[in-house]
């Protein structure tokens, strides 16, 4: 029963993520970098829940109290980026700092 409730969850989570990716992919165009990361870290993360039934966290600083895996490593950077606006244009960054300072 938990298991059952557990898949479908997980489906309208997917689907919900697949609809929200898909609407910011076509309504912003400059954000693909960051979309990209994202999805391809979910994706990631989805792949080794269904292959394995969980997700193996393997990469452990001794610096840092937790643990993680290249999935969260682009999920992070996808976030980053879409937050501060970065899109990869170097012109872009030099445009806004111009057109602030006046």
């Amino acid at each position: 029963m938990a298991s059952e409730i557990g898949n479908i969850v997980s489906f309208i989570a997917l689907s919900l993520f697949i609809g929200w990716f898909l609407f910011e992919l076509i309504k912003f165009r400059k954000f693909r970098r960051s979309l990209f990361l994202i999805a391809l870290g979910g994706l990631g993360n989805i792949f080794y829940r269904f292959i394995w039934g969980s997700v193996w966290d393997y990469i452990c600083l001794p610096f840092l109290p937790f643990c993680f895996n290249l999935s969260d490593v682009l999920i992070s950077l996808g976030v980053v980026s879409y937050i501060l606006g970065v899109d990869g244009n170097r012109s872009t960054l030099r445009r806004q700092r111009n057109t602030g300072n006046q």
